[in-house]
């Protein structure tokens, strides 16, 4: 038999969207957001006025923490204009994004460094309009080899093409589903680290105030070039993240969760993650890095009768890494086993430094007197940061039958 205590309840796994978040009051006050894309020319990461234009007709949509999406045109000048007061859209901090209006033969900008409203950001970002702000979000799009390259030099392979770049962004996954939900804040001082896979140096950078980091030639990333990407957060302060965490708390989120590539994180347990850089003028900004508060699952066996608690009971973690229902143990393809504990005199034993996600528990061995269950797999177990951030985390009691 089974149990899940709690001040900490299981709750039933089920699917998980941006919409989850509570309900915030009608937006009020909000101030307008103005989405421009430019036709880059240079590749410089910046607006260059009077030589490179706004682009008409593009499709640019803003949304909000529950999906709610507003959706425009942009006009003759390249700018399309929101106004969430008064709209279906709530909380204002809402997720900005220009669809590619020609994906044969346009790449996303080159994004700039800095602030400013002619500083071009990626096609998919996060704006702030929440106390009457206005704000100006410039983006753009460019096609390498028709326009005028800003690195006419030979690269670092000693060729000649257009600048590669890649990012873009970490932030703190308030409710650990693995998606960029808008009210979800940046987290700045993250180290990322672009190791080749063939020779050459490693490319080292930091994510700045936005929580966004750009790689790209200038600081000497290579084109045709797979590279190993590492995100190391030991020098971030979480003191003004939601909730406080201690920097111990805090783990890499979900990988690949969600049905929306350009919003999820993309590092695996370790912070980790693989790209290849393609041709002379290839752009990424989709390789995004997720932080959440780590979580926690305690077991505690007990005698079926007496209640005692009992020692020695020896049980895996396998968290559902597949996405498949129910437990897979064998074969490629599995789900990823997280690791074993052995009840202590207390009859407790914990797992913890876990992402939120879908976890099942299997008994491989019984204390002294026991015998096993017939049906050793119990779960699934779905781990919030409401029902498993604190204390113990999620507390599930497992009975034991005498042999």
């Amino acid at each position: 038999m089974l149990a899940v205590t709690a001040a900490l309840v299981a709750v039933p796994v089920t699917g998980t969207t941006a919409g989850a978040a509570t309900r915030d009051a009608p937006a009020r006050g909000d101030g307008t957001v103005t989405v421009r894309v430019v036709e880059e020319v240079d590749a410089d990461g910046l607006y260059d006025r009077p030589t490179e234009k706004g682009m008409p007709g593009v499709l640019v949509t803003l949304t909000d923490d529950h999906g709610t999406m507003l959706t425009r045109t942009t006009d003759a000048d390249g700018t399309a204009s929101f106004r969430p007061a008064g709209s279906p859209l709530r909380g204002g901090r809402y997720r900005v994004q220009a669809h590619n209006p020609d994906l044969a033969n346009l790449h996303p900008a080159l994004a700039g460094h800095g602030d400013g409203p002619d500083v071009i950001r990626s096609p998919i970002g996060f704006v702030d309009v929440s106390d009457a702000r206005d704000t100006t979000y410039t983006t753009g799009f460019w096609a390498p080899g028709v326009h005028r390259r800003e690195h006419a030099e030979p690269g670092p392979e000693g060729r000649r093409g257009a600048p590669v770049q890649i990012g873009d962004r970490v932030w703190f996954d308030t409710d650990g589903n693995g998606v960029q939900n808008p009210s979800e804040p940046p987290v700045p001082g993250v180290r990322v680290t672009f190791d080749p896979t063939s020779s050459g140096p490693s490319l080292t950078t930091t994510t700045d105030a936005d929580g966004e980091y750009y790689v790209g030639t200038a600081q000497g990333l290579r084109p045709d070039t797979t590279y190993r990407v590492s995100f190391d957060h030991t020098g971030v302060d979480p003191s003004g993240l939601p909730g406080r965490p201690g920097a111990a708390d805090l783990t890499w989120t979900a990988r690949e969760a969600g049905s929306h590539r350009l919003i999820d994180s993309d590092v695996d347990a370790s912070g980790r993650s693989t790209v290849y850089v393609g041709e002379p003028g290839y752009v990424n900004h989709t390789v995004d890095a997720g932080l959440t508060k780590a979580l926690r699952l305690t077991l505690a066996k007990t005698d079926a009768e007496t209640r005692r608690p009992l020692a020695g009971a020896v049980l895996g973690l396998w968290e559902d890494s597949n996405g498949t229902p129910g437990l897979q143990r064998l074969g490629p393809g599995g789900d990823r086993l997280v690791g074993d504990c052995v009840t202590s005199s207390t009859g407790r034993c914990s797992f913890g430094s876990l992402p939120a996600g879908t976890y099942y528990l299997v008994e491989t061995g019984a204390p002294e007197g026991y015998v096993l269950p017939a049906e050793p797999v119990t779960g699934p177990y779905a781990l919030t940061p409401k029902n498993a951030s604190r204390g113990t985390g999620l507390l599930v009691a497992l009975d034991a039958e005498r042999g």
